[in-house]
């Protein structure tokens, strides 16, 4: 009896311990995908959100953003917003939080191209995106460097929230397929346990 439950251990042992193994491999996978399509989601929202930035102080010539505004644009992300806006001529054009995040130097190519990058303000971790762009308004005309930059606690929160999820998933099947594998093996092997039975009863000298 203590061997047919071995064999039948070891065999479960066998078909589960692979199955946690893809899954937590599988887990891995899934966060890294889940944070890589959560950075995509709000760096296309930080970009539309410069922009927006960008034109409201060039067209009221370096105003600070109003709180209203600033709390709109602070609930459409989820995390604070900040930004800092210098022109090109003279006087320059500034509004916004100083000192900016410093673009790192491998990716300060003109900056025609928006570039993110990762940075620390105030001590906290924040994605930061930063431009050139050109203007030509009544008021101003010329280039302005634009950075905008914002909390990343709700990417974060929203990459382990996917991840739960799939995590989640992904137990119920292992469950599942825990209790399909422990009722297969337990029938499956019943007539050969019920074999081996036989033959451990038998006497050494029963020939029939």
């Amino acid at each position: 009896m203590k061997h047919s439950q071995s064999l039948h251990s070891r065999l479960l042992v066998v078909i589960i311990i692979p199955l946690l193994l893809v899954a937590a491999l599988m887990t891995v996978a899934r966060y890294y995908e889940a944070r890589e399509s959560t950075e995509q989601i709000y760096d296309k929202a930080l970009i539309s959100i410069a922009h927006v930035i960008t034109r409201d102080i060039v067209l009221s010539q370096g105003d600070l953003l109003g709180n209203k505004l600033l709390e709109t644009l602070t609930d459409a992300l989820g995390d604070q917003v900040f930004y800092h806006i210098v022109g090109d001529r003279s006087p320059p054009l500034l509004s916004g939080y100083t000192p900016p995040p410093v673009t790192p130097q491998a990716l300060q190519t003109g900056l025609l191209t928006p570039v993110f990058f990762d940075d620390i303000f105030r001590g906290k971790s924040v994605r930061v995106v930063s431009f050139r762009e050109y203007f030509s308004t009544n008021h101003y005309e010329g280039w302005v460097k634009v950075s905008v930059w914002q909390n990343t606690k709700q990417r974060e929160k929203m990459s382990l929230s996917l991840t739960a999820r799939a995590l989640a998933m992904l137990a119920l099947i292992i469950f599942a397929t825990a209790i399909i594998v422990w009722f297969g093996v337990t029938y499956g092997l019943k007539p050969l346990l019920n074999l081996q039975n036989a033959i451990e009863k038998r006497s050494p000298d029963d020939l029939s």
